[in-house]
């Protein structure tokens, strides 16, 4: 399942039929690996094996500025942002997730533990494989490689 997790949705509707202030946004993002389907949890995060860790990239400082992400996509159904900067893993020192391939992906507000704030799956299909010795980037541009889509 790809989307807003349990706790996104709860603070969005609150925020809406309740007027409950949101959170704070959060001052950095981390993007992680799943092994499997990360449900609304953030679940079956890789563990740091081989030097697995978590890849910041931060927020834009404030909607125009597209620095870090690309302005918001919205010619098609669904509203779609994506990565202007690269987002790069550590490098592993041992084959991530056993060397098979990684499909999906969560967004946190911390290095460790944290909220997680959203999942999605890795696009094309077959996810991408971290053997010992090679780095995982999402290059960024216009697109980057890792799509955030919203429907």
């Amino acid at each position: 399942m790809a989307g807003l997790t349990q706790t996104t949705e709860k603070n969005v509707l609150e925020w809406l039929l309740k007027r409950t202030a949101m959170p704070s946004a959060p001052t950095t993002i981390f993007f992680a690996l799943h092994s499997a389907d990360p449900g609304d949890t953030g679940a079956s995060e890789l563990t740091s094996t081989g030097s697995y860790a978590r890849a910041a990239l931060a927020p834009d400082t404030n909607n125009s500025t597209n620095t870090n992400y690309n302005a918001i996509d919205q010619s098609a159904a669904a509203s779609k942002i994506t990565n202007k900067l690269d987002i790069t893993f550590p490098a592993a020192t041992a084959s991530w997730n056993g060397g098979s391939p990684i499909q999906y992906f969560s967004i946190w507000d911390a290095s460790t533990a944290g909220t997680c704030w959203w999942t999605g799956t890795i696009a094309g299909g077959t996810g991408v494989v971290v053997l010992n010795g090679s780095t995982l980037k999402f290059t960024g541009g216009s697109p980057g490689q890792l799509s955030v889509t919203l429907d």
